[in-house]
């Protein structure tokens, strides 16, 4: 718990300019995923547009949210190092490791899906084990996939257990929170309304990029100290 806080307390005093980073991303991507499901042909059931509209949102997600995760862990590693940092040069490092983060997600993202085809558990796994992949690209500058993933593999070691259960905490409250900010919206159906429920929600998902920073730095510590 102690993670959560710590992670709250960093947003907090850092809140306008995580917000401004969060939005200058997440708001266009949800207008584009807004433009392009009202513009779907409508499927034969509810079950299968939902399952179209998560494929697109995953998408756009895969493709724009590793610029917005590496600026605010760009602000973290500052923060730690004592170092400068604004929006301008944290979107700058989220614009440059674009390419690496975005490379690593994806080879990530594709053993995690192998691992979920075996019955749930080893994907679990998996996602935890490659859960600092992204401090690692930002800190250490690594842009090969399997030398990140492997790096993760190691300064997850002893912990992965603790990720797990805080990570499935936080996505869990994450959830709740999101419910309860649907709420106003729910009897609109614009995409206006829309835009504005997911962007709010999109607000509280650093959080979760915080805690697992604070664990990557955690172990790149006391891996020094060892």
């Amino acid at each position: 718990m102690d993670k959560i806080k710590d992670a709250i307390a960093i947003y907090a005093a850092n809140f306008v300019l995580f917000s401004l980073i969060v939005l200058s991303i997440r708001f266009p991507a949800n207008v584009l995923n807004e433009v392009i499901v009202s513009n779907l042909p409508k499927a034969t059931n509810e079950l299968a547009q939902a399952a179209n509209e998560a494929r697109i949102a995953s998408v756009i997600s895969a493709i724009l949210d590793p610029i917005y995760i590496g600026a605010i862990i760009y602000c973290l590693w500052q923060i730690k190092r004592g170092g400068a940092f604004n929006y301008s040069n944290a979107m700058s490092a989220g614009l440059k490791t674009w390419g690496k983060l975005f490379t690593v997600n994806l080879v990530a993202g594709i053993f995690i899906f192998l691992g979920a085809l075996a019955f749930i558990i080893p994907g679990i796994m998996l996602a935890v084990r490659y859960s600092l992949s992204t401090s690692i690209v930002i800190v250490e500058g690594y842009g090969n996939s399997s030398v990140v993933l492997k790096r993760s593999a190691t300064l997850t070691a002893g912990r992965r257990w603790e990720i797990f259960g805080i990570s499935c905490l936080l996505i869990i409250l994450l959830f709740i929170l999101a419910i309860i900010i649907g709420i106003p919206f729910a009897f609109s159906n614009s995409i206006i309304s829309n835009v504005i429920s997911t962007s709010i929600v999109d607000l509280l998902v650093p959080v979760l990029a915080i805690v697992l920073f604070l664990y990557y730095w955690q172990a790149q510590q006391e891996e020094k100290i060892a």
